[in-house]
């Protein structure tokens, strides 16, 4: 997750690029919440859908919440430039609480996209039915999370 932070704070105050390059050695580890399991594994193990499905879950909502305390803490003597991209933050976290359709129409904005066509879909088709962001506490909500992925990672 701090990799999303550093690619928000990123984007939000500067830009963003992709490098089709690898530039680290990455390795995958079996608690990764993303990552290289991507559709194979969940073709192969139709029985971790719902478990999957609560991870993208959390992380949404982490997301949703690493957006606001970015909010938090956007300079108050910002240049003409980031005002305007702190408006647009704004108004991409007021839709994204509020209903399934401008949480989709967020994602749609910001060009997200998993790895694979058919995550993809699953993550605009989970985005959907979330329930409204924005009514729990950012830190007992995002830690709740953590919690139970590490409680998830044991039972395996």
């Amino acid at each position: 997750m701090h990799d999303w932070w550093l690619s928000l704070c990123a984007h939000a105050l500067g830009a963003t690029c992709f490098i089709p390059l690898p530039l680290v050695h990455y390795r995958q580890h079996g608690q990764n919440l993303i990552g290289a399991k991507g559709i194979r594994g969940l073709l192969v193990r139709p029985r971790r859908w719902g478990a999957w499905l609560s991870k993208m879950h959390c992380l949404y909502r982490v997301g949703y919440y690493q957006g606001r305390m970015l909010r938090e803490r956007w300079p108050a003597d910002s240049s003409p430039d980031l005002r305007v991209r702190r408006a647009e933050l704004d108004r991409l976290l007021e839709q994204g609480a509020r209903s399934g359709l401008g949480r989709c129409g967020v994602l749609l904005r910001c060009r997200v996209h998993a790895q694979h066509p058919a995550l993809t879909l699953l993550l605009y088709a989970q985005a959907l039915l979330l329930s409204p962001l924005g009514h729990e506490q950012s830190s007992a909500f995002t830690h709740g999370c953590h919690k139970r992925q590490r409680g998830e990672a044991s039972q395996r």
